[in-house]
């Protein structure tokens, strides 16, 4: 009885994947005969945002700065740049990662929601003394598209480093730029 049960829930999973399959396809057009024949297509996003700290010896919240430049299909290589100030702190960060797209596959959707890891080196002043410190960026987001090659992206960002903050960023999106 349970391998009846087993043989059904993989037969229907089966024909499902394959409809999904199916509708993801896109449909032949010149325009898209242009865009495979690029050897390389990246991504460019524009965020502005606020940062709430968590743990850490910083109390005020912050404002943001980012911007993304990233490649790939549905596993994506993406490095960025992070501008953070508040009142008495000031932080560049450098970060390189990677950022997962699972519904890459269906072009027609026009939002794509994303995972993505970075590590990340700081490089700032708090209370007018220089630090430096390295961490890691966990968050996850949606880029809407609007019209054709731009669109929205917000994202929800933790930062774990020697300051922890909870990031909030919305901003623009640029597909298939350079």
């Amino acid at each position: 009885m349970i391998k009846i049960k087993l043989l059904l829930v993989y037969f229907f999973s089966a024909i499902l994947l394959n409809l999904n399959i199916l509708w993801a396809e896109e449909s032949p057009s010149n325009e898209g005969d242009e865009k495979s024949k690029k050897l390389n297509h990246y991504n460019i996003k524009i965020l502005l945002g606020v940062e709430t700290p968590g743990e850490g010896t910083r109390l005020d919240q912050g404002l943001l700065f980012k911007t993304f430049l990233y490649g790939g299909n549905i596993l994506k290589y993406s490095t960025s740049f992070n501008l953070s100030a508040a009142k008495e702190y000031v932080q560049g960060e450098f970060s390189i990662g990677g950022q997962l797209y699972p519904l890459d596959f269906y072009k027609k959707s026009f939002v794509q929601p994303f995972f993505y890891l970075e590590a990340t080196l700081g490089i700032g002043s708090y209370n007018k003394l220089t630090r430096i410190d390295g961490g890691h960026n966990l968050g996850v987001g949606l880029d809407i598209d609007f019209y054709k090659n731009y669109g929205l992206g917000i994202i929800v960002e933790s930062h774990n480093a020697l300051e922890k903050s909870l990031r909030i960023l919305v901003g623009l999106q640029i597909k298939d730029y350079f």
